[in-house]
């Protein structure tokens, strides 16, 4: 599967992707004939007390169209879409990331189902939030492009209450309202997101009806009816090279999310580009990136496409590589960072250089797993 995984005290992340290894969905026997956008960066997130957000009945009222995380095309798709069983498999190979066990980048290059879309996504997964980005979004389809941030079941009309920028939102019933620069905003009861130095906005508060029956023939006709909160960041038609950048902090309060907005030093947004996407955080003192091509972001200089982490603790730092391409080859890497001396590496892992610039070569396998290189560096 390409999947991950990311958990921490009191909250859980989970990210769905497809590749040329990977089918966009899966789908077959009557079963699951909308799941058309699944592995299109799908990001499902559990905060306390939201265990039941994607049961009692998300599947049959959730817009297909619009799961959480994703990006999108809104080309209309016919159930099925693509084939059963594995069949619709989207051309693209660098899929996958590299992880210390705790922290994580992950990068997806997306190809749209039974569109033209694509898209860079990457996701950087610290220890209070996940750094979201997009780059060269760009799509010929002759309609929308989107990237829904979040899609949140309601559990009743009380549930739920909006924050934008410090202001309340909402009401009874149906609601829709765009914000032209958006710098956060927060869910009573869910969570809440950044958008470092503001971006477009729809937000839509809705009913939504379905039935078992409609996504697994198998399943109950009994109609269902559940409320849902979606903020999606719209793109354009036939966008060409569009971005997005966001923080998603499950579980956190409104002061908690509001702080974060406020402080302009906790992230730095290195590169969003379809050349590479890297970010640096404050704390924990993280160095991340996705280099979709040869490059330089951050201080780091790389070979070959990759997924690096550098995670820091007060002298001692860890360059952590892995190649989601599986190419098998080797990735020169360099470090323009005052290195006094290498502490442990992998087999894997040739030193190359140390002193102004720690320089490595990596043999990244086949198989995306990181390849590791612990130094005390100054």
């Amino acid at each position: 599967m390409d999947r991950a995984v990311h958990r921490r005290p009191g909250w859980t992340v989970q990210l769905s992707m497809a590749s040329d290894r990977i089918t966009h969905y899966e789908n077959g026997n009557g079963e699951n004939p909308r799941g058309w956008h699944t592995g299109a960066g799908m990001l499902s997130w559990w905060a306390p007390g939201g265990g039941g957000q994607y049961t009692d009945g998300f599947w049959p009222t959730v817009d297909p169209c619009r799961l959480p995380g994703t990006t999108v095309s809104t080309k209309r798709l016919a159930d099925n879409e693509g084939g059963a069983w594995g069949a619709p498999r989207p051309e693209v190979r660098w899929v996958g990331g590299v992880s210390d066990g705790e922290y994580a980048a992950v990068g997806q290059h997306l190809k749209g189902l039974a569109s033209t879309l694509q898209a860079r996504k990457s996701w950087f997964f610290a220890a209070d939030a996940v750094v979201c980005l997009g780059a060269g979004i760009g799509a010929r389809d002759g309609v929308p492009v989107e990237t829904v941030i979040d899609n949140r079941r309601l559990a009743d009309a009380a549930e739920g209450a909006l924050t934008l920028d410090g202001r309340p939102h909402g009401g009874p019933g149906d609601w829709s309202r765009a914000f032209g620069r958006a710098r956060w905003a927060h869910l009573a009861g869910h969570g809440g997101w950044v958008f470092p130095g503001g971006a477009p906005l729809m937000v839509r508060c809705q009913a939504r009806r379905g039935a078992w029956r409609d996504i697994n023939q198998g399943g109950s006709p009994e109609p269902l009816t559940r409320r849902y909160l979606t903020l999606c960041h719209p793109h354009g038609t036939d966008p060409r090279d569009a971005a997005y950048a966001y923080l998603l902090m499950p579980g956190a309060g409104r002061a908690e999310v509001a702080a974060r907005a406020a402080d302009p030093y906790w992230l730095t947004v290195l590169a969003n580009s379809a050349a590479c996407q890297a970010v640096k955080l404050r704390s924990p003192e993280l160095l991340a990136a996705s280099f979709w091509q040869p490059g330089t972001a951050g201080g780091l200089t790389v070979t070959a496409p990759c997924s690096v982490l550098v995670v820091r603790h007060g002298a001692t730092a860890t360059v952590h590589l892995a190649d989601p391409l599986r190419a098998g080859g080797t990735v020169d890497l360099r470090w323009a960072r005052p290195v006094q001396r290498v502490i442990a590496h992998d087999p894997s892992v040739r030193v190359l250089g140390t002193g102004g610039a720690l320089r490595l070569r990596v043999t990244a396998g086949t198989d995306c797993a990181p390849h590791s290189c612990t130094v005390t560096a100054t």
